[in-house]
């Protein structure tokens, strides 16, 4: 949720994000470069909530990154962002970037995902500052290999 001094009109069980257990894709743009080696789909065999994952697959070196991305509107009191996701990448490692849109001086937030093969969740309470009016959400695969993303809750 996205939080100021108070919960800024976001009850504790609704989120500005859409379709963060990845039970379906809408809302969330891909972007695989031109690369046509890659892929973003959803995985229905491992996953932690639901009965889907987001799964993101590179099988050759890839030129840059893929991802998928959201577009979050943000009230303007919110100062505050908190959140977790859970992720699984086995032979490849990449990143959860948040980052806001508005007034300079807005500080974004990386979090670089390291190759790993068991689920892992990383939680996080991030200020980002005042006259934030977007932020947008990415999830990137940066090298060959799969990685698995669920559970993504801000």
């Amino acid at each position: 949720m996205f939080y100021a001094a108070v919960l800024c009109g976001v009850s504790a069980n609704e989120s500005v994000l859409k379709n963060g257990g990845f039970e379906s894709l809408d809302r969330w743009g891909k972007a695989l470069h031109n690369q046509n080696f890659a892929a973003v789909s959803q995985d229905k065999v491992d996953y932690i909530e639901g009965e889907k994952s987001l799964r993101m697959q590179i099988n050759d070196s890839p030129r840059v990154y893929i991802c998928v991305s959201q577009h979050l509107n943000l009230k303007a009191s919110d100062r505050i962002a908190k959140g977790s996701f859970q992720y699984k990448a086995p032979n490849s490692s990449g990143m959860f970037l948040l980052n806001f849109y508005g007034k300079k001086g807005l500080k974004n937030l990386a979090i670089n995902l390291p190759q790993t093969s068991e689920w892992k969740k990383i939680e996080f309470d991030h200020i980002f500052g005042e006259g934030a009016k977007s932020a947008r959400i990415e999830i990137r695969l940066n090298k060959k290999g799969f990685m698995l993303v669920d559970d993504v809750k801000i």
